[in-house]
C-alpha cells in the first residue's frame, strides 16, 4: 500500500505570548491517498478542505487571582454547523495565597515539561502546588478527569481511532515533587488512573453496568536531567501497574490482565554557538506471554501524549510505542495505522539558527517489538526480540521571524515516510505557515 499526503496551509495567526487576545486566519488542507492491493489498480482518494480558527490567549496575575488561558477554535468555511476547540497545555484560574496556590482547569505537569522529553502530561481538574526550600515545588491534584491531554499542537488534524467513544466515568489523582537548579533538574511523579467505564477495554465484564469495570493504572515516572556547559544529558524512567478486567482465562487462571510494565527513556545533547544536536530512545517491556502466544500480562501503559512528533507519524499513522491511554481510553494494537505497539523509539534533533533564521532536521525512527518469539514480561535489549519492520520520518522545517511582541515569522516544513517492504506505506507532507507575536 503505497500512501502519498500532501498538505498545504496558509495561516495568519497569533502565537502565544505574555498577555494579550489574539485572532486567527485563514487555512487550506489537501490531503491525497493512494492504495494498492495485490492484484487491483491502484485506488485514490483526494481530500481538499478549508479552515478558519481563532486563538485568544489571556494570562495575568492580578490581586492574588492567576489566570493562563489559551484555545483554538477551528471551524469549516465549507459547513457552518461544524466547529472544533482545543485548549492549550495550560488553560487555567488560581488564587495566590500566602503558602499555596491552588488552580481548577488544566495544568501541564513540571515533569513532562522538559526538552528532550515531548511525552506531555498534565491535570484536568484541580491542582494545588506550593513551592519549598526555594528550588522544590510540590504539586498535588485530588481530582482530575483525565482525557488524554488533548491540546492543539498534539491533536490537530490527528486521525484518532473510532474504536470508542470519548465519554465514560474515570479519574485520576496525582502527586508530583520537582527540583530545579541551574545544572540539575529532578521529578519525580505518582498518579492512580481508575478507567470506570471509559474505552472499549473498560466494558469486557460489566456492557451494561454504567459503572464499567473499574479498570485501574497505577503510573510512577522519575526524571533526572544534568546539565553541564554545553552538554546535557538525562533519564527518565516509567513503571506502570494495574488490573485490566476481562473475561475468565483459564491459561490465565483469572479474570483479568494484570498491569506490570517498566519503561526507560534517555537523551543526551549539545547546545553551542546556535548549532544544536539531541538524541534519545524511548524502550517499554512488551506484554508477558505463554509458548502459545496468550497474553498473561501488560507491559508498559503509557499516559499523556505520544512521542513521536513527525507529521506522518502523529497526525496520519496515529501511532504510540506502547499500550497506551489515549482519549479513547486504554488501547492496545498491533496494526501500523492507530497502533498502540510495545516499539523501540528514537529521536534525533539537529539545529542552526543564525540571526533571526532557524534551520531543525528531525529524524525518528521506530522499531516494533516482535511477536514471534515467547515475551517474558521485561525489557529487552537482544536483537532477536525485535521485529524486522520499522517505522520513519524525516523533517526538515525552515523558520524566520522573531519571537518578540509584534514581530511576524513565516516557517516551511516538509517530512518523508519510510517503512520497510512488508508495510509498504509512503508519505510526504509539506506546509507553508506564518504568524503574528503580540
Amino acid at each position: 500500500m503505497v500512501v502519498i499526503i500532501l498538505i498545504f496551509i496558509i495561516s495568519i495567526c497569533p502565537l502565544q505570548s505574555d498577555s494579550g487576545l489574539g485572532f486567527g486566519g485563514l487555512g487550506v488542507f489537501q490531503k491525497s491517498l493512494e492504495k494498492k492491493e495485490e492484484g487491483q489498480e491502484s485506488q485514490f482518494e483526494r481530500v481538499s478542505n478549508g479552515f478558519a480558527f481563532l486563538n485568544p490567549r489571556i494570562e495575568s496575575e492580578e490581586n492574588k487571582i492567576l489566570t493562563n488561558m489559551s484555545l483554538y477554535l477551528l471551524g469549516d468555511p465549507a459547513a457552518s454547523d461544524r466547529m472544533d476547540f482545543y485548549i492549550a497545555k495550560n488553560f487555567y484560574g488560581g488564587y495566590n495565597f500566602e503558602s499555596f496556590q491552588i488552580f481548577f482547569g488544566r495544568k501541564e505537569f513540571i515533569s513532562t515539561n522538559l526538552p528532550m522529553f515531548p511525552m506531555n502530561d498534565g491535570n484536568d481538574g484541580i491542582v494545588i502546588e506550593k513551592k519549598f526550600l526555594n528550588s522544590f515545588t510540590l504539586t498535588v491534584s485530588p481530582m482530575d478527569y483525565y482525557s488524554g491531554f488533548q491540546n492543539f499542537s498534539d491533536s490537530y488534524l490527528r486521525n484518532y481511532s473510532d474504536s470508542s467513544s470519548k465519554s465514560g466515568n474515570r479519574y485520576r489523582q496525582t502527586i508530583q515533587i520537582g527540583y530545579d537548579s541551574d545544572r540539575i533538574k529532578m521529578t519525580s511523579l505518582f498518579s492512580y488512573l481508575n478507567l470506570g467505564s471509559w474505552g472499549v477495554s473498560s466494558s469486557d465484564r460489566n456492557k451494561t453496568n454504567p459503572s464499567g469495570d473499574e479498570d485501574f493504572v497505577y503510573n510512577a515516572n522519575l526524571n533526572f536531567e544534568y546539565k553541564i556547559q554545553s552538554f546535557r544529558f538525562g533519564f527518565n524512567f516509567l513503571l506502570s501497574r494495574g488490573i485490566d478486567k476481562t473475561t475468565y482465562n483459564r491459561e490465565r487462571q483469572n479474570s483479568f490482565l494484570p498491569i506490570s510494565g517498566e519503561a526507560i527513556y534517555g537523551f543526551l545533547g549539545f547546545q553551542k554557538n546556535g548549532f544544536s544536536i539531541s538524541s534519545g530512545f524511548f524502550l517499554p517491556d512488551a506484554d508477558k506471554r505463554n509458548s502459545g502466544g496468550e497474553i498473561l500480562e501488560l507491559g508498559y501503559v503509557g499516559m499523556g501524549t505520544g512521542l513521536p512528533r513527525g507529521f506522518l507519524l502523529t497526525r496520519f499513522l496515529d501511532f504510540y510505542p506502547s499500550v497506551w491511554i489515549t482519549p479513547y481510553g486504554l488501547e492496545k494494537s498491533e496494526s501500523t495505522i492507530h497502533g498502540r505497539n510495545y516499539s523501540f523509539y528514537s529521536p534525533t534533533i539537529l539545529s542552526y539558527t543564525i540571526n533571526d533564521f532557524k534551520f531543525e532536521i528531525i529524524g525518528e525512527y521506530i522499531l516494533p517489538i516482535s511477536n514471534m518469539y515467547h515475551r517474558r514480561g521485561r525489557i529487552e535489549t537482544d536483537k532477536k526480540y525485535f521485529s524486522k519492520s520499522f517505522l520513519s520520518e524525516i523533517s526538515f522545517q525552515i523558520q524566520y521571524g522573531s519571537r518578540n511582541s509584534g514581530s511576524f515569522f513565516t516557517q516551511i516544513s516538509f517530512s518523508k515516510l519510510y517503512t520497510s517492504n512488508d508495510i509498504q506505506l509512503k508519505g510526504e507532507s509539506f506546509s507553508l505557515s506564518g504568524g503574528v507575536y503580540y
